[in-house]
Order: C-alpha cells, then structure tokens, then sequence
C-alpha cells in the first residue's frame, strides 16, 4: 500500500480552482443579484412588473456571470421545444 504525502496532496479549493466550473445558472444570478430566483427570471424574460433598480442589478449579475439561458431547460419549463420540423416530398 503506497502512501502519498501531505505537501504533494492539493487542498479541495486548489482542486476547485483547476476543474473548469459549471456554467451558472438562474439561481446562481438570483443569488448575485440579491433577489429572488422568481425576480432574476422575470428581468431576463422582460416582463415590466420589475423596478429599475433591480433590473440593473440582475443584468450586471447576468454579465458578470456570463449566464446565458440553457434552451434545453428553457424549452422543458415553456412546454415548447421552439424547433420547426422540415419534410422533404421529393420522389
């Protein structure tokens, strides 16, 4: 059994900062923005019920991110895929 020593084992923060990080998510943004995730949702789809203030909050949170929405999830929370399908008739 080989035993490894301590000064060569990297700490879980050294680790952290080396595996490339998942991509936030709304949450992630919500949190930075210090509102809610309901909130954080509303600013990016444009809805008007949301005050400047925290609307500048939320965008400045999206670009320090670099959030940009999944369209997978986006297409699974709508229940619409936003694909068109295309039939070729040819003989």
């Amino acid at each position: 059994m080989s035993t490894i020593s301590t000064d060569s084992q990297e700490t879980s923060s050294e680790l952290q900062q080396r595996l490339p990080s998942k991509a936030p998510r709304l949450e992630d943004v919500a949190r930075a923005a210090g509102v809610s995730p309901k909130t954080a949702s509303r600013v990016i789809n444009n809805e008007r019920s949301v005050r400047i203030e925290v609307r500048e909050k939320v965008w400045a949170a999206v670009k320090s991110l670099r959030y940009v929405p999944h369209p997978s999830a986006r297409s699974l929370a709508a229940n619409r895929s936003f694909q068109i399908g295309l039939l070729n008739a040819t003989r």
